[in-house]
């Protein structure tokens, strides 16, 4: 019986924590970005915000001038295209503080998880 109470409360703990974390929308300057971006590919780009953090969580679609350039390796596709669309990933000009974590390739699409440091400490929104 107690295992049952304990594991009720550490479930309703961890829900009244998610529903304390208010959400985060992107800002106008992000908005404006993505919308000028996606109007440039057609709309055929898809991005998830995070809801905490109002970044991009994921963001995946078809070729851009940066992805057309695959022969540099898939890091350096994902580096450029960072540089070129900083604006609604809030980066700064140098995209160096981004360490790629790791990557997948399946099915002929590749797929590169990256984090934000600063002074090697991850950065959380």
């Amino acid at each position: 019986m107690k295992r049952k109470i304990v594991v009720l409360y550490i479930l309703f703990l961890t829900s009244a924590i998610s529903m304390a974390v208010a959400q985060v929308s992107p800002d106008s300057v992000q908005k404006a970005a993505w919308e000028a971006f996606n109007e440039r590919y057609q709309g055929k780009w898809t991005i998830r915000w995070d809801e905490e953090t109002g970044t991009p969580a994921s963001i995946y679609g078809h070729r851009t001038e940066a992805t057309n350039q695959i022969s540099a390796g898939a890091e350096v596709v994902a580096r450029n295209f960072f540089a070129q669309n900083k604006q609604f990933f809030k980066l700064r000009a140098n995209v160096d503080d981004v360490t790629m974590k790791r990557q997948l390739e399946h099915q002929g699409m590749h797929h590169l998880y990256f984090v934000q440091t600063y002074s090697g400490v991850p950065v959380y929104g």
